[in-house]
């Protein structure tokens, strides 16, 4: 899956989760909780491939040995979406911001959720994952999708304007 589609299913979670769950009194306001729930799902949705930082300054071996190695495994995924929700912790407080223990109940579940969700849309195509690595190697793949596809972007394209009379 492309980085792009990643990122617009990211934010498609994002909305998702802010419009179905209630703002919480004495959290954070609303506009900032949303903005937040909104960077987590295309940050999270985006981080397992961080393992391209390493794997592309190679040769093509690199490459292939690295990329959804590591940072696509179920372990790896937990992980980083831990390094998420305490980097949204700390960007929080600096911004001298409130989260009250449903947020932060809410906002450790969008880290886990984005990060997952990643793992599984690229599960799809015919690439696919190893998710249990180290327990298991084998590789799951759906055959279904393609690693750029056009569909997704317009799908999640605005359908709707509103009228402005």
């Amino acid at each position: 899956m492309d980085n792009l589609t990643h990122t617009l299913v990211g934010l498609a979670a994002g909305e998702l989760v802010t419009r179905v769950t209630r703002v919480q009194p004495g959290g954070l306001p609303e506009a900032v909780r949303r903005t937040t729930l909104l960077v987590i799902g295309m940050i999270g949705n985006n981080l397992p491939d961080s393992d391209l930082l390493w794997s592309m300054g190679g040769d093509r071996l690199s490459y292939e040995l690295h990329h959804r190695g590591y940072t696509h495994t179920l372990i790896g995924c937990v992980l980083l979406a831990v390094l998420l929700y305490a980097a949204t912790m700390l960007w929080l407080r600096c911004l001298r911001h409130h989260v009250n223990r449903q947020e932060h109940w809410l906002l450790a579940a969008m880290s886990v959720f984005s990060v997952l969700l990643h793992l599984g849309m690229d599960a799809l195509n015919s690439y696919g994952v190893h998710p249990f690595w180290p327990l298991d190697s084998r590789w799951y793949y759906g055959d279904s999708v393609f690693i750029l596809e056009p569909l997704y972007w317009l799908a999640a394209a605005p359908l709707d304007r509103k009228s402005t009379r």
